[in-house]
């Protein structure tokens, strides 16, 4: 389960997300939809720690993740961005199987 309670982050002195609070269950799909520049992106940035969350607190299965180390937390989720030609030569199952990389021990 991922736990984002108030969190607010602006952009150049803009708010982009103000006093956001939700609760995406563990199990199942969830979709986060809305126009173009409402802040999806930025929530997701900010749950995987690629922006550093400044006000109100995201926990995934109770981790809070301004303060779990990442090897812990990486055992818990895994980010595949958007971003096209990084990985343009692998399969789509050896792009995902990167999540699997801090279970390999």
């Amino acid at each position: 389960m991922i736990q984002i309670d108030h969190v607010r982050h602006q952009i150049n002195g803009s708010d982009v997300l103000h006093d956001v609070s939700l609760t995406l269950p563990k199990d199942g799909i969830t979709a986060i939809i809305g126009p173009n520049g409402a802040g999806k992106s930025t929530l997701l940035n900010l749950v995987a720690r690629l922006d550093p969350l400044r006000h109100g607190t995201i926990t995934v299965d109770g981790l809070d993740v301004s303060q779990t180390c990442t090897g812990q937390l990486a055992r818990k989720m895994a980010i595949v961005t958007q971003r096209v030609g990084v990985a343009s030569r692998l399969q789509v199952r050896d792009l995902v199987s990167f999540g699997r990389w801090p279970h390999r021990h």
